[in-house]
């Protein structure tokens, strides 16, 4: 197999893995300052996940077990809002690589308009996609009709 360069997956953010990284999280955090996201280990459903800009204003122990990631500060926005796809994908084989997509997937969106100010940070219906957090939003558009594919805060990806 052919091995490719981080140019090659660019998109991907910089991502750290604690505590075995803390070292090299560090040397990032202050060299590109930023905001970024931390996702915890053996959570679910959103939970625990939080987005700083200032490291000493979050109590966070590097020595835990962890994901801290930069933070995509211009994503791609869909009416205004953050979303995620799901792909759903199958490896069968990997030399020679073989894989099948399924025709459909989802599309989930965030409730609330994305913003990056201070303020907006802690603001799961503004900052996540899980449908989990989103469903308890007050605007949240739950979508019980087939033929409005492209309605509410989750949509398929045929939509």
């Amino acid at each position: 197999a052919q091995e490719f360069s981080y140019e090659v997956y660019d998109f991907i953010p910089l991502t750290f893995v604690m505590p075995e990284q803390a070292h090299e999280f560090m040397e990032a955090y202050r060299r590109l300052g930023g905001l970024w996201i931390v996702k915890p280990n053996n959570a679910a459903c959103g939970r625990g996940i939080f987005i700083f800009r200032d490291l000493s204003t979050t109590g966070l122990s590097l020595s835990e077990s962890a994901v801290i990631c930069r933070y995509v500060e211009n994503p791609l926005l869909i009416q205004g809002l953050k979303f995620d796809l799901r792909v759903y994908v199958v490896v069968t084989q990997y030399e020679p690589l073989r894989a099948y997509i399924y025709r459909e997937g989802l599309a989930r969106f965030a409730s609330a308009p994305y913003s990056t100010d201070d303020a907006s940070l802690s603001d799961k219906y503004r900052q996540l996609t899980n449908y989990s957090i989103n469903k308890s939003a007050p605007n949240f558009l739950e979508n019980s009709e087939l033929e409005l594919d492209n309605y509410g805060h989750k949509w398929s990806l045929s939509a």
